[in-house]
């Protein structure tokens, strides 16, 4: 019935005479509308982890009015849920513990109804959310590799976060941090396995395991970058020469760089080193070329050992030039061996000079060479043409001397 006063009449009719009637008159009252709980059921039992669907479908209100659901539990302070719609699933989570919920059906017209059921929450374990790396990533050579992650448990005590490396070397994983993000460079070009571990206080815990690569680079010695001190030298003087050369490797695994220098059978040789990291590598060879020529200067850049090794080179050709203290005493040399000729060439002609006298004053000895006196002047001799050609010459050498001093 519907509410309002109503007047139930009575007939009583036996065939044959009048019928009776009799009334009674109902007052009928407006009601509170009635749960129909569909999910989640009395004394039910879930995870704290679990979301819960709340389902009062089969509720009414007798009057037709219409109405809304509030949900409580007495162990949270505020209302799960506030006036909805209880024709549609509504979802909520509750903690662990015992809950007493109670259902307050609300109609239009005012009129409300309290409705409890009972349901148990047991502890879970923690929820892992894996963000970053995806498993099987592979990262660029010298990138970073990044750790992100966004778990959590409905408990609300989560005590253990930590990312580990695992290595079939050793018999427990290495952490490489405890922080919901964190980014890891530098790490060695190969493969690598990893996990995500989180507990909670109870000791519960899941953990995720997942594998990602780091690539690799070749070395690359940048021929541009080559800077030397100097490129030419003197022979048999000591020298130090600096070289630096900038290398590019992004993977950051090549550790020997060195410097050759070859002259003819002579050879040195120096480590180059990047104390401060910035890619730059420098060195200091010391050396003493015993001969000039063309020396072969090689910068030489290894990555990894035996046949499988990666290797840069860069070449630069030097110059050793003799000393000029040589050449000065070269052409010392020279002028003292030309004095000399000189000087053997002025005994010579002196020789043959005294020797042509000789035979001159013989010569004259002889009466039938003997030349008339000469009144103007009787004790003057004619010279002959050989002595004074002689005599030209002796004046020329001397002259040649005169200029070398």
């Amino acid at each position: 019935m519907t509410a309002g006063v109503h007047t139930i009449t009575l007939s009583v009719d036996d065939g044959i005479h009048d019928p009776v009637l009799a009334q009674q008159t109902v007052t009928i009252v407006t009601s509170a509308p009635v749960l129909g709980l569909v999910n989640p059921s009395d004394g039910s039992q879930s995870l704290s982890s679990q979301t819960l669907m709340f389902d009062a479908s089969q509720s009414m209100d007798y009057d037709g009015d219409a109405f809304t659901v509030t949900l409580r539990s007495s162990l949270h302070t505020d209302p799960l849920l506030v006036d909805v719609d209880p024709f549609n699933s509504h979802a909520f989570n509750l903690k662990a513990g015992q809950h007493t919920l109670t259902v307050t059906l609300t109609d239009e017209s005012g009129d409300s109804r309290d409705e409890t059921f009972v349901l148990t929450v047991v502890e879970s374990e923690p929820t892992l959310v894996l963000i970053s790396p995806e498993n099987r990533a592979s990262i660029e050579p010298g990138g970073v590799l990044r750790l992100e992650e966004a778990s959590y448990d409905a408990d609300n005590d989560l005590t253990v976060r930590e990312w580990r490396r695992w290595s079939p070397q050793t018999s427990f994983p290495e952490v490489l941090s405890t922080s919901s993000i964190e980014e890891i460079s530098g790490l060695a070009p190969g493969e690598y396995h990893l996990s995500l571990y989180v507990r909670d206080a109870r000791g519960q815990w899941v953990e995720e395991h997942f594998n990602i690569t780091i690539q690799s680079s070749l070395p690359s010695l940048d021929r541009d970058s080559l800077s030397l001190s100097e490129t030419t030298f003197s022979q048999d003087e000591l020298h130090r020469l600096t070289i630096s050369i900038r290398l590019d490797d992004a993977d950051g695994t090549t550790q020997d760089v060195r410097a050759n220098l070859t002259l003819n059978i002579q050879q040195w040789e120096v480590n180059l080193s990047d104390e401060d990291g910035d890619g730059i590598w420098e060195g200091v060879i010391e050396w003493r070329p015993e001969s000039t020529g063309r020396p072969s200067l090689k910068i030489i850049a290894k990555d990894g050992e035996g046949e499988t090794a990666n290797v840069d080179v860069v070449t630069r050709t030097l110059v050793v030039e003799a000393q000029e203290s040589d050449q000065r005493v070269l052409l010392l040399g020279a002028a003292v061996a030309g004095l000399i000729g000189c000087v053997g060439l002025l005994a010579f002609i002196f020789a043959r000079r005294k020797r042509a006298q000789e035979d001159i004053e013989l010569l004259t000895s002889w009466d039938a060479f003997r030349a008339p006196a000469n009144e103007s002047s009787p004790e003057k001799k004619n010279i002959p043409a050989l002595e004074e050609n002689i005599m030209d010459g002796t004046e020329e050498v001397q002259a040649t001397l005169d200029e070398l001093e």
